[in-house]
């Protein structure tokens, strides 16, 4: 069966959070929290393979019908980037633009690219994998509504077919009677939202919510359904589980950086984190790396097995050099967390995020791993992202 977390994210980081955790279509846990941070102590996630989708505002989340889609993809994408850059007038290149199609209507959504990364590093630094990125009218109401309505806390959202909009109720008493139009369908009003009730003159069927459950529910039913909802985490965004990686096939260079992986992954991000179940969850996705990387390995510590396969390789003996210095500089400056490690086999360098609360400690350590011989990099600098400064770094051997 499959797990779900579900979690409804507020304006920012610093906003209350409301989460849920599925079992299949079956509530098991929910909960509210008072930002992003505070995850990590409230929520505790059992199964390694479970989904997790964000909820964002749709306030942050433009979305716009295509008329007559070309069918070739990267048209299709062209088409959606000029039809958005025109309507909202801003530059196509800080916005991260996908599409979705479902029957006969296709759809382009348009977030800015800043937005959807500080939201990666906030939820980043929870540990916890979120693999979706929905806006909350894609997935408002039930899978038979064609059209949604619903207002909670000064906002009123909306969705008709894969489209719709979030605004605060005053804005969306303007817009609601051009956008909602009596047709076929009878749209669906979930509580008594009292913006919908002043300017809707048609019928509509209404839907009472509880307040909490009711809530969650009201955007979880399409996502646990299975229904399609756009998934922002595509393009250059797009992730993998960790638990899904499959290393086996891959050539020897790659294997051995799969094997480093595995130990970077033991050795400094679990270290990196103070909470034990992140700890957990880091050192088990290495295991899994390891085993796909090396199935006639029988047991026992892998980074004793992995320190033992790059000794036998002169080539990568500076992985392993890499691995033993970037390690003690992270004990040194515990104040550092590390996520999103990749690594670049042509010029054996490994880049990973940085954040911490000071600028100043991402400094120490990028002084800390120069002064032990390794070249560090910062990429494109560093911003504040809720109470953290985040960045890139690059790792690499003189």
């Amino acid at each position: 069966m499959t797990e779900t977390l579900i979690l409804i994210l507020g304006a920012d980081a610093e906003r209350p959070v409301s989460w849920g955790q599925y079992a299949g279509a079956r509530l098991r846990r929910a909960g509210r929290t008072a930002n992003v941070r505070s995850l990590r102590d409230a929520v505790v996630i059992e199964d390694e393979e479970t989904r997790i989708v964000a909820v964002v505002p749709g306030e942050q989340v433009a979305a716009r019908v295509l008329q007559s889609p070309p069918r070739d993809q990267n048209k299709l994408k062209s088409a959606a980037r000029y039809l958005l850059e025109d309507e909202l007038a801003q530059a196509i290149d800080d916005l991260h633009v996908v599409t979705l199609t479902l029957g006969e209507e296709t759809a382009a959504y348009a977030i800015a690219k800043s937005t959807l990364e500080d939201w990666l590093n906030a939820l980043d630094s929870t540990g916890f994998r979120v693999t979706t990125i929905t806006p909350d009218f894609a997935c408002l109401g039930e899978v038979e509504a064609r059209t949604a309505i619903v207002e909670i806390e000064d906002r009123v959202v909306l969705r008709d077919g894969l489209v719709g909009f979030s605004a605060e109720a005053g804005l969306a008493k303007a817009l609601l009677p051009r956008i909602v139009q009596p047709d076929e369908a009878t749209p669906v009003v979930y509580g008594a939202p009292r913006a919908v009730g002043e300017v809707l003159e048609f019928p509509v069927r209404r839907e009472a919510i509880a307040e909490k459950a009711g809530r969650m529910k009201l955007f979880a039913d399409r996502i646990v359904s299975g229904e399609l909802t756009p998934n922002l985490l595509s393009g250059e965004f797009k992730r993998k589980l960790m638990s899904n990686l499959k290393l086996a096939p891959l050539k020897r260079p790659a294997v051995l950086a799969a094997a480093f992986a595995a130990t970077f992954f033991c050795v400094f991000v679990a270290a990196a984190f103070k909470d034990s179940r992140i700890a957990a969850k880091y050192d088990a996705a290495a295991r899994t790396m390891h085993a796909n990387a090396f199935p006639g390995f029988a047991g026992g510590d892998i980074r004793d097995h992995v320190r033992t396969i790059l000794a036998n390789s002169g080539e990568a003996a500076s992985f392993l050099e890499i691995n033993q210095l970037v390690s003690a500089a992270l004990q040194d400056n515990s104040n550092i967390a590390i996520d999103r490690i990749r690594y670049d086999s042509t010029r054996r360098q490994f880049f990973f995020n940085v954040r911490s609360s000071s600028n100043a400690d991402i400094e120490a350590l990028r002084a800390d791993l120069q002064g032990r011989g390794l070249t560090a990099s910062d990429n494109g600098g560093y911003r504040r992202s809720g109470d953290a400064w985040v960045g890139e770094m690059s790792v690499s051997a003189r």
